[in-house]
């Protein structure tokens, strides 16, 4: 947590019959002791009477008051000491300071109480302008990245940045504006200005994108519980509102007690309450006492407004691509929320993930108009010898909308190192003369085992950098006839499965990406399908 500094009121004696203690029995004799410590820590009732923050310049103090609140709350030394340690977390993690120390003190003053303390948070705020340099790792390519930042420009968080980027297959700047909610980290806007360039020789096409979007992040915890009793009662409104405010406050003070005392699905904590507020007949609701899981489910609302420009990358371009030429406006609504659950998006051991993503293009106007609808599922479970069974699901659907067929630009797109192995990148699917158009349907599965190197060499340091890794992918991409039932879509996405099996090595790189090694054996190849018989290397942070 930093450096924290105490005042220690009853200092332990370090000399005498101590120095002559047996090793092994010093340890002991430190254990019970620590034991013993803690329990007087923990039941020694401390009040925490000033919370000061030192070495603030250009911050304004109301939004690091939400960030530190919650030390107040604190009842003896050990909680002081943990809540000091989240606040901190929370005041790093909104970007604007480059250190904080705390400092835990007895109370000096008039007004100080013999119990009371004083906490202190000694931060170093960051330079007004900072550049930044390093090196990205995107699905199978890589690229060099150049920033300047602005951070904490208006003294409440808020962040310009600008980036360069210029990779094996994207370039890349644009301008971008930060600003999260005070007190609400996860609930933030951000404002985008940007160019990309990008070249997909699979297509043969290159495109360019200039555009404006903006984003609204928010992250919401649900509870689910199961109602099996009810009871009604009248009482006056007054101390029926009274109970609905301890029950507010406890949801928000303690979640896992009020946890049990949930009455709705899919609700957040303190809605329940809320809805009562106003009534003078109060509904008790006894519920199985389980302990239901709490979800956290972030969404991101998003519109972006974009000018693409799309050609040929080579002369030898099929005529399909070149009919997709030119200039297209597309102005397009979308919607992503995500469960995620695992203790690691790299190397997960364990948890699950579930993300799904909708897009409306045209409604806003352009000239780009479909309903774009695909979803991602992963879980995670580990099994003896430190190996981990993970299976993986991939699913999607375009519809375009007003007669007019889809973009190149828009479609899905399949195979690779990163979704189906032993298949070329994005090389399945409907093509022209070697050209991969990309399909408005598909679907993608995968079974992985993932275990530790053999004999386990650098155990505890960098092999555990390494798994072995062993797979079984299938999936399928295609175009739908929309006049038709959806159990003809079903039975189109059945036909013609490509599949692969294989194993290999995976190499994690920090928690940004990961690198593949693998040996794969492509089955069900079609006519027209780019395959990858053998070695197969990848790189991203996104695969099956």
């Amino acid at each position: 947590m930093g450096t924290v500094h105490a005042r220690s009121m009853d200092p332990l004696p370090m000399h005498g019959r101590d120095m002559a203690v047996h090793p092994d029995d010093m340890i002991e004799v430190q254990e019970a002791e620590q034991e013993t410590k803690q329990e007087i820590l923990e039941n020694k009732d401390v009040v925490v009477q000033h919370v000061n923050i030192e070495g603030l310049g250009r911050t304004k103090e109301d939004l690091l008051g939400y960030e530190i609140s919650e030390v107040f709350e604190a009842k003896n030394l050990i909680d002081v000491m943990k809540k000091s340690h989240i606040a901190r977390q929370k005041l790093l993690r909104l970007g604007i300071f480059k250190e904080v120390e705390v400092v835990i003190d007895t109370s000096d003053g008039a007004d100080a109480l013999p119990n009371g303390l004083d906490v202190t948070f000694e931060v170093t705020e960051m330079k007004r302008l900072t550049g930044s340099y390093n090196t990205m790792v995107g699905n199978n390519e890589g690229s060099m990245v150049l920033g300047v930042k602005l951070p904490n420009v208006f003294g409440r968080a808020e962040k310009l940045t600008f980036q360069f980027s210029y990779g094996t297959k994207e370039t890349s700047y644009g301008l971008s504006f930060f600003k999260p909610q005070p007190g609400n980290f996860e609930r933030n806007l951000t404002l985008n200005l940007y160019k990309v360039t990008g070249q997909f020789p699979w297509s043969s096409l290159k495109e360019t994108d200039r555009g404006v979007s903006t984003e609204l992040n928010v992250s919401w915890l649900w509870v689910f519980g199961v109602t099996y009793h009810v009871k009604f009662y009248f009482i006056k409104p007054f101390l029926h509102r009274q109970w609905l405010k301890s029950l507010t406050q406890t949801a928000s003070q303690k979640p896992q007690r009020a946890n049990k005392m949930m009455c709705c699905l899919c609700l957040p904590r303190t809605s329940v309450f809320q809805m009562f507020c106003h009534t003078s007949i109060l509904s008790v609701h006894l519920l199985c006492l389980f302990q239901f899981p709490l979800w956290r489910t972030n969404h991101t609302l998003k519109w972006e407004g974009v000018w693409r420009e799309l050609g040929c990358l080579a002369r030898s371009a099929s005529f399909a691509v070149r009919e997709e030429s030119g200039h297209t406006l597309k102005s397009a609504l979308s919607h992503t929320v995500s469960i995620d659950t695992r203790n690691s998006a790299i190397f997960p051991k364990k948890g699950a993930l579930l993300r799904i993503n909708q897009e409306l293009a045209g409604y806003t106007g352009g000239d780009a108009s479909f309903l774009k609808e695909d979803f991602e599922l992963q879980v995670n479970r580990r099994l003896v010898w430190d190996s981990v069974l993970s299976a993986s699901l991939w699913g999607g659907c375009l519809f375009p909308i007003g007669g007019s067929p889809s973009s190149i630009a828009d479609r899905f797109y399949l195979g690779g190192p990163t979704s189906v192995r032993g298949f070329g990148m994005y090389s399945i699917g409907p093509q022209s003369e070697g050209d991969y158009l990309g399909g408005e349907a598909y679907w993608a599965g995968g079974l992985h085992l993932y275990t530790p190197l053999p004999f386990r060499p650098g155990r505890g340091g960098f092999g555990d950098l390494f798994r072995t890794h062993f797979f079984l992918n299938a999936g399928n991409l295609c175009n739908l006839n929309y006049g038709e039932g959806p159990r003809a879509h079903l039975q189109k996405l059945a036909e013609c499965i490509r599949w692969s099996y294989g194993a290999g090595i995976v190499l994690r790189l920090g928690n940004i990406a990961r690198l593949e090694l693998n040996y794969c054996i492509p089955m069900g190849v079609q006519s027209g399908d780019r395959i990858c018989d053998g070695v197969q290397f990848g790189a991203g942070i996104r695969f099956l």
